[in-house]
Formats: structure tokens, C-alpha cells, sequence
């Protein structure tokens, strides 16, 4: 019933819109025809902007030969080879940044026709060749910046075949915006050789949602039923909210996503082979989430609210004011979502004298609420100076409730007793972060920068957990007769992280075109952990501090135009002290890193772009992972960690290639890594038949993947983006248990869909598909997943609505099998399906932007690009 009610509800949304869309086309028509500003497509075919009108130099074209006619000049060009070239670099005046994708159009002087054209690459370089005689200029059109004309110069096969027409930079319009904004969208992914641009703001299906959910979609993201993420197939890897990890929720990575709207999140950057420049944390890579900035002058805002049938809404705020000396901002978020999920486990215990099973059926809900809110200022003391501050707090409180029943049946499966487990979780906690920064930018060259910040962060987390455990008779469906005394436990335990961070960043670019980077940041990371427990022998106090600092330089330098090496060293230095208090147990280590990394970059030109890199990181145990401490919570299913892990190393290589047609981007990656050490989970089952899962460093893995990601337009109105990653995992466990020794191959592919079926209103479907596949004491099943959506803009383009509906058949489950020589274990996980949600949001204030790109433009409050990130 209620997969029918959500898409009854989807199916009225469109009707209504597309009904009301023919009358507000009908209305519209007469003022669209009478609009006379040229179409986009003509508009491409004859750059806009200042240029010589037809005619203007027919005195002096085709090498000064009086007043030539196109005729005359055609039959010259046929005479003469065609060997001229036209080369130059695109660059954002004020930022000094290069810019992709600009359109260059070689003029013929004659006529102003257009005889070559092309676009810029990820270096704002073009370069145009074979090219015929004759006197030209250049336009270069990029949108939202004011159309560039160079001077007129001459092609001649003897005197000046070539024509270098330097670094040409481009300013910004406003007015073109304005004109161009409402038409165009980014695209949902933008394709770099380096990494991986998710643009998600404006994402339907995930309207309402979490950032949890957006990372669902990205290409080669997988989360799991417990909020887990994983990149290519690996858990290890570095999560951070606008280049920092985040203080929410003590820098949980699944809890901070779970604290982040999906409608405050610009894009995400996927950078699978960072450089030194980068924390070397994350074996797979980044995932860095980039929040929405203010880049307007003025007063502006963004309010937006969300409902979903299963009781949860979000509102959010943000408010800037911005001038040419201040950036004031703020934002607020507020989330209340409650969610159901089951679980079913079915698993058999063979044990050296008796086999038995039991069945385990379980559902429950988590209730979270939650309030944040950051403010700042950024200060422009003057045209290369920004001075900035941020602080943010957060409050939140959720609650978790669970029943879980047990059946069990002994050797002849003959059914013995029941068994229920009551679980109910009160988890309230606060975070505070503050930052203080400054960043230079030299008037002689704005790429030529020096930043510098530090930054505290504490949080603190208050955990009561009431568990109650008995034992029934088969019989006794409705537990009201416990064959023995019911136990019950209450546990308290109270976390606090403190961290505070330190950097120092410098770029110089050269003459040459070179660049050289340096950098220094430590870290030091102070956490606490007491456990209160109503049985005084579980009571237990766990500490435990960390300390890095790390230097790090790179130096890139262009071989050819078309050719570029950046090699770089990142070394640190990591002191770490664990305390079992309660024991008065330490463990202490101490251990010296150094992370290469090495990129080749080749510019094939028509034919596309290729790249060749390699880096060093590392994965260091958790404190979940090396608190001993035994967790008691399921009778049957115990977890401790260990606090002997050393960190894993990975050495990665990747082949990336990227190609572009008019209507389709092809971008394949072959990958390697070879990783030791590897901390996975490991699980064993005592004479009693209860579990006990830990941590364990496990040999080495061979991996080697490829991923294919596509962008196709069909039609100006449909866009897909299908994308699939395979890999093949060799782990070697011959010093834990051999016989775990694996080799798995995993299929993961996903395609996005997004139609605009009428105007302003847009209709956006997500499929993710993962086949069987092989891990460590067992295996995944295949899995499905889908989630639909719409979104309508509304009060002239102000305002938005839209509804999605996630797994709205019901098939999105997590499926697993573990074993070993004494146990076999079937489960099943699912979060509650056909949940529908209903959203709105509204921009008001000055749409004016802003031409000044300080750090304070960069980042607008709100966070900046991993290219702004000095780690």
C-alpha cells in the first residue's frame, strides 16, 4: 500500500506541472517570439563581443595585397601550404586561474568568417594548426565572461607561420550571466584527468536528504546499510568537508555525513591519486564534500525545507553580506529524521563436540535531531589580502530503539527455546571548531600565493544504552515467561575529542611555466573514552593521543606545451600513545613515513588527454579499532579492538584518459595498488557459541581495477551518465589463517538520468547495480538500489519544489554470508524502503556577483574547492 500512495503522489506531481507548464508556455509565447537576442547556437557559430565589422580590414588581409577579395584569398590559400599555427592560454584576470572549456574561433579578416575553431584544455592552453595563409584574429568566449577579440596578425608560410598569442585574460560579466544562467547547467559530472567534479546542488533525487545519500550517487561510492563508505571497493579512504575533516560528530565520518543536508552541498571532488601536497590519509583516495558559497555583493539568502512521509524534515537557512572590504555570513541547519530498518541473521555454530544454530530477527529505529550553525568573517585589508574567521557549533541528540528475537535449534534442528534482546540508545552531543587564517596573493602574479591557519576543534559525546536479555520457552511467543531471571545493563560512556591543526602553504610559479609548492602542518589529536557500566567489572577508561607533522614539496615543470612532469615528497613524522586505564596497560609507537607521488600529463590534442601518476599513502587504525575494551551489547555477538595494529601502506598507480566529442566524454582509468598491512575485520566463535569480531593486520592485497565513466546528450533535453567499475582483489592472509586466502572479482556499475521535460522542471532517475562478490571469511550478495525524482522552479526562478521517492520498489538490501571452520552466517539488512520526500527553497537578495577573488570569494563563507585546499 504504501509503494502505491509514494507513486501515486510522483505521478500527480508531474501531471499537475506539465499542466500548468502548457498554460505558462501558452501565456509566454508571444514575448518568446518577439525576443530578438540571437539563439545559443548561433551564438557559438558567430562569437559575440567587440570585433572588426565585415570589410574593416580587406585593405590589408591576405598579406598586404590591397584590397583582397574572399575569392582571391581562397585561391591563394589553395596555392600555398597549409602550415600555420595559432597558440595561447586562457586565464581568469582576476583569480590568474586557467580556464577550461573556452571557446576560440579563428576569424578570417575579410569576412569575419569562421575558418578553424577549438576549445581550451584543463590549462587554458588551445592550439589550432594546419591552417592557410592570411591576415586573422581570435575570439574566445567562456560563459559568464565578457567575449575577448585580439588584434589582428598574420599567418605567412615564409615569414610567420606561427603566431603565439601569449596568456590572454578574460574578465568577468555580469550581464552575460544574467543572460546565460537560467539556460545553461552544469553538467552532473565534470571530467578531470586528476579527479572527479560531482556537481549536486541540483541534485532531486536527493532533495531533503543527507550527504549520505549524495554519496550514494557518486561514481565508484559505495555506503552501506550502516552508513559506511567505500571508494573502488575499499572503506580506506579520507572524507573531508570543504578540504577539512569535519569536527561534526567527532569526525565519525558515517555520522558526519548523516549531519550534512544534502540541499547545503555545491559538489563533490573524487580524487583517487592525490599528491604530497594532500593529508596521505585514505588508501583509495579523497572524497572531499565542497558546501555552497556566497559569491554575490550585497544581502543575499537561501532558505529551504524539507518533509518525507515517515515523519523527518530539515529546514536550513543561510544569510551573507559582502562588500569590497567584509564577507559577513552565517547558516543554520536543523534536521529531525527518524528511520526503521530490519535485519535478519541465520547461523550455524560447529563447534568440536555439538553443532546448534540459532535464527536472528530484528527491526528497530533511530531518531536523530539535530541543530548547527557556522559563522564568520573575512576581511580584505586590501586587492591581495584576505584575513579569515569561522566558528561552528553543533547540538545534536538521537536515540536508537531495537528488538532483536532469537530462535535456536540444536544438532537435530529441533527448535529449543526463543531468546529476546531490548536495546534503547540515548546519544546527545556537542561540537565547537574554530579557524583563523590569512592568504596572500602577490600582485605580480596571483597564482603566486602564501596561506597560512590554525584550527580547533573539540567534541563531546554522551552514550546511555539500556539493554534487557532474557530466555523464553518455544511457546511463549509474547515473552511474558522468562525460564530464568531477565538481566538488564545500563552502560554510559562519555567520548571527547579535541584536535588542533596547524599549516602553512606556499606556491611560486616561474617564468618557464613551472611551479614550485612547499608546505608545513601538524596535527596533534587528543581523545578520552570512559566507559560507566551498572556491572562494576565492565567500567572502563581508554586514552588515547596523536601527533604528526609533516613537510611536504612539489615542483611541476612543463617539458613541452604538451607535456608535463609533477613530482613531489611529502615526510612525516607520528608519535602515538594508547592507555587502558583501568589496566594501566600502554601502548605506545612511534614511526617515520615518507609519501612520493609522481604525475605525467600528455595533451594529445584531437585526440584526447592522458595521464600517468603514482603515490604513497597510509590508513591508521582507528580508536575504535585499538580500544581493547570488549563491547557487550548483543550477548551473542561480542566486538574489541587491538590495540597491536600498525598503520597499512598502499603504493598506487593509475593510467587515466579522457576523451570529448560534441555529445559524449569518455574517461576510462586503469588502477594498481598493492597494500600491506591491511586492517579488516575478523571474526571467531568461542565453545559457547558467542561471536567476538576484532581487528587485524592481514598480509598484503594485490588490486587492479578499471572504471569507465560516460557523459551523453542524446537531445538538449536528456543527459545520461552511466558509469561501471571492476576490480580484482588479491588478499593474502597467510599470517592470520590461509585459508581466508582470497580472490575476489567485483562489478559495480550506476547510471543517472535526467530529462527536462518542460521548462524549469526537470524529472532526474538513479540506478546503482553490484554483483556478487567475494571478501574476507565469506561474501556479498548482488545488490540493487533506485531512487526517482522531480523538481519544478517556481516564483521566477526563485523558488523550487520537488518530491523524490527513495527505493521505491522495496528492493534495496544489503545481503552477506560469513564463515569459517565453526560457524556458518547468513544476514540481511535493510533501511525502510518507498520513503517519499517533498522540498522547497528560496533565494532572495542581489544577484550581482562579485569580481574580487580572494580566499574570501573562493570560499564565500562556506567552504572551497580542493584546488583552494592546501591539503
Amino acid at each position: 500500500m504504501k509503494r502505491k500512495i509514494t507513486l501515486c503522489l510522483f505521478i500527480l506531481f508531474l501531471f499537475h506541472f506539465g499542466i500548468a507548464q502548457e498554460e505558462e508556455q501558452k501565456n509566454e509565447k508571444e514575448k518568446t517570439e518577439q525576443q530578438d537576442r540571437p539563439p545559443k547556437g548561433e551564438r557559438h557559430s558567430r562569437p559575440s563581443g567587440e570585433r572588426p565589422p565585415r570589410g574593416e580590414d580587406q585593405g590589408r588581409s591576405g598579406g598586404g595585397r590591397g584590397n583582397m577579395t574572399i575569392e582571391q584569398w581562397k585561391m591563394m590559400s589553395e596555392r600555398m601550404p597549409k602550415i600555420g599555427k595559432v597558440s595561447g592560454i586562457i586565464i581568469d584576470e582576476n583569480s590568474g586561474k586557467p580556464i577550461e572549456y573556452a571557446t576560440i574561433a579563428l576569424v578570417l579578416g575579410i569576412d569575419s568568417s569562421i575558418i578553424d575553431g577549438t576549445v581550451t584544455n584543463a590549462k587554458g592552453q588551445f592550439v589550432m594548426e594546419e591552417l592557410p595563409v592570411g591576415r586573422f584574429h581570435i575570439t574566445a568566449e567562456y560563459m559568464g565572461f565578457e567575449s575577448y577579440t585580439s588584434e589582428p596578425f598574420m599567418l605567412n608560410p615564409r615569414r610567420s607561420p606561427e603566431a603565439d598569442l601569449g596568456t590572454i585574460q578574460m574578465n568577468f560579466s555580469s550581464e552575460i550571466l544574467e543572460e546565460v544562467v537560467v539556460k545553461e547547467k552544469k553538467p552532473f559530472m565534470e571530467l578531470e584527468l586528476d579527479k572527479k567534479v560531482i556537481n549536486v546542488a541540483d541534485n532531486i533525487t536527493v532533495a531533503g536528504g543527507t550527504a549520505t545519500e549524495v554519496l550514494e550517487q557518486v561514481p565508484s561510492v559505495e555506503v552501506d546499510m550502516d552508513g559506511n563508505v567505500s571508494l573502488r571497493g575499499s572503506q580506506n579512504l579520507t572524507i573531508l568537508v570543504d578540504g577539512r575533516p569535519s569536527a561534526l560528530a567527532g569526525g565519525d565520518p558515517s555520522a558526519v555525513l548523516q549531519l550534512i543536508p544534502a540541499d547545503n552541498i555545491e559538489k563533490i571532488e573524487v580524487i583517487t591519486n592525490p599528491s604530497a601536497k594532500y593529508d596521505p590519509d585514505g588508501m583509495a583516495g579523497i572524497l572531499n564534500i565542497i558546501l555552497k558559497k556566497n559569491k554575490k555583493i550585497g544581502l543575499n539568502g537561501l532558505v529551504s525545507a524539507a518533509y518525507t512521509i515517515v515523519d523527518e524534515y530539515n529546514l536550513s537557512g543561510t544569510l551573507g553580506y559582502k562588500n569590497k572590504k567584509v564577507n559577513i555570513y552565517g547558516t543554520y541547519t536543523h534536521r529531525n529524521s527518524e528511520r526503521e530498518f530490519t535485519r535478519y541473521n541465520s547461523r550455524i555454530n560447529t563447534l568440536s563436540d555439538t553443532t546448534f544454530s540459532f535464527i536472528q530477527d530484528g527491526a528497530g529505529a533511530r531518531r536523530s535531531i539535530s541543530h548547527n550553525m557556522k559563522t564568520g568573517v573575512d576581511f580584505f585589508p586590501n586587492s591581495s589580502s584576505t584575513i579569515y574567521t569561522s566558528a561552528l557549533f553543533g547540538f545534536n541528540t538521537g536515540d536508537d530503539k531495537g528488538e532483536n528475537i532469537y530462535e535456536y535449534f540444536d544438532d537435530a534442528e529441533n527448535f529449543t527455546h526463543r531468546g529476546r534482546v531490548l536495546e534503547q540508545e540515548d546519544e546527545p552531543s556537542r561540537n565547537k571548531e574554530f579557524t583563523l587564517g590569512y592568504q596572500k596573493r602577490f600582485k605580480n602574479n596571483w597564482s603566486h600565493t602564501l596561506n597560512a591557519d590554525i584550527n580547533y576543534s573539540d567534541n563531546f559525546e554522551e552514550e546511555t544504552a539500556f539493554i534487557e536479555n532474557g530466555l523464553y520457552a518455544v511457546g511463549d511467543v509474547d515473552f511474558v515467561d522468562p525460564l530464568e531471571a531477565i538481566t538488564t545493563q545500563t552502560d554510559i560512556t562519555d567520548q571527547e575529542r579535541q584536535v588542533i591543526q596547524a599549516r602553512i602553504d606556499y606556491e611560486k610559479p616561474f617564468e618557464n611555466k613551472s611551479k614550485m609548492e612547499v608546505g608545513y602542518k601538524s596535527i596533534w589529536r587528543f581523545t578520552e573514552n570512559v566507559f560507566d557500566s551498572s556491572n562494576d567489572d565492565l567500567d572502563n577508561e581508554f586514552n588515547f593521543d596523536e601527533q604528526i607533522h609533516a613537510v611536504y614539496g612539489i615542483y611541476a615543470y612543463p617539458i613541452t606545451e604538451k607535456f608535463t612532469v609533477k613530482g613531489g615528497l611529502r615526510l612525516e613524522q607520528a608519535k602515538t600513545d594508547s592507555k587502558l586505564v583501568t589496566t594501566g596497560q600502554s601502548f605506545d609507537k612511534n614511526y617515520f613515513s615518507w609519501f612520493p607521488s609522481l604525475s605525467l600529463s600528455q595533451d594529445l590534442e584531437k585526440h584526447g588527454q592522458i595521464s600517468l601518476s603514482y603515490s604513497r599513502r597510509i590508513n591508521r587504525p582507528r580508536t575504535r579499532q585499538i580500544n581493547p575494551f570488549v563491547s557487550y551489547s548483543d550477548p551473542l555477538n561480542f566486538r574489541e579492538g587491538n590495540p597491536d595494529l600498525n598503520p597499512e601502506y598502499t603504493n598506487a598507480v593509475e593510467l587515466g584518459y579522457m576523451k570529448r566529442w560534441e555529445k559524449l566524454t569518455l574517461t576510462p582509468s586503469l588502477y594498481y595498488r598493492y597494500t600491506t598491512d591491511i586492517i579488516n575485520r575478523y571474526k571467531t566463535v568461542n565453545d559457547e557459541g558467542v561471536s567476538t569480531l576484532t581487528y587485524v593486520n592481514l598480509s598484503s592485497s594485490h588490486a587492479y581495477g578499471l572504471e569507465l565513466s560516460v557523459m551523453y546528450n542524446p537531445t538538449k533535453w536528456w543527459r545520461l551518465m552511466p558509469s561501471i567499475d571492476l576490480t580484482q582483489t588479491i588478499l593474502d592472509t597467510d599470517n592470520i589463517d590461509a585459508d581466508l586466502n582470497s580472490n575476489n572479482f567485483r562489478v559495480g556499475g550506476r547510471i543517472m538520468s535526467n530529462m527536462t521535460v518542460w521548462k524549469n522542471c526537470d524529472i532526474q532517475a538513479f540506478a546503482f547495480y553490484r554483483l556478487p562478490s567475494k571478501i574476507a571469511q565469506g561474501r556479498m550478495k548482488g545488490m540493487i538500489f533506485m531512487t526517482i525524482g522531480a523538481k519544478k522552479k517556481i516564483l521566477k526562478d526563485k523558488g523550487t519544489i520537488g518530491i523524490n521517492i527513495r527505493d521505491p520498489f522495496g528492493i534495496g538490501k544489503f545481503q552477506f554470508i560469513t564463515e569459517s571452520d565453526t560457524f556458518y552466517q547468513e544476514g540481511t539488512r535493510q533501511r525502510e524502503p518507498y520513503v517519499t520526500t517533498f522540498s522547497f527553497s528560496y533565494r532572495f537578495g542581489k544577484q550581482e556577483r562579485n569580481n574580487r577573488r580572494g580566499r574570501g570569494d573562493r570560499n564565500g563563507g562556506m567552504g572551497g574547492g580542493m584546488d583552494d585546499m592546501m591539503d
